[in-house]
């Protein structure tokens, strides 16, 4: 069986606390290096609501150009459908007004 090797942790500083000074077996108090995961949360937090409010603009944006597309196709559709009717009866007033050449 092999046995494992102990390292030190790293950036870790030993401060043994004032309580275990004075009384029977020393107890050490482990000092955590600040290494920014709040602030890195924090950021996530923040990155992840301005991708919300941009997803729900362009949702938005989206909806509005639907509509307008809708629009803008019953306008055409309406347009063609009053140049269909006018059509033929500017032809038929046209022929009207030719005299015949033969």
């Amino acid at each position: 069986m092999k046995t494992l090797k102990t390292y030190p942790l790293p950036f870790v500083s030993e401060k043994k606390s004032e309580s275990s000074k004075k009384s029977g077996p020393s107890l050490v108090e482990y000092e955590i290096p600040y290494l920014g995961a709040e602030d890195v949360i924090d950021e996530v937090i923040t990155l992840l609501a301005k991708l919300e409010n941009d997803r729900r603009e362009t949702k938005k944006t989206l909806k509005d150009e639907k509509k307008r597309t809708e629009m803008l196709s019953s306008k055409i559709d309406n347009l063609s459908e009053q140049r269909l009717q006018a059509l033929p009866e500017a032809v038929q007033k046209g022929k009207m007004s030719f005299e015949p050449c033969c």
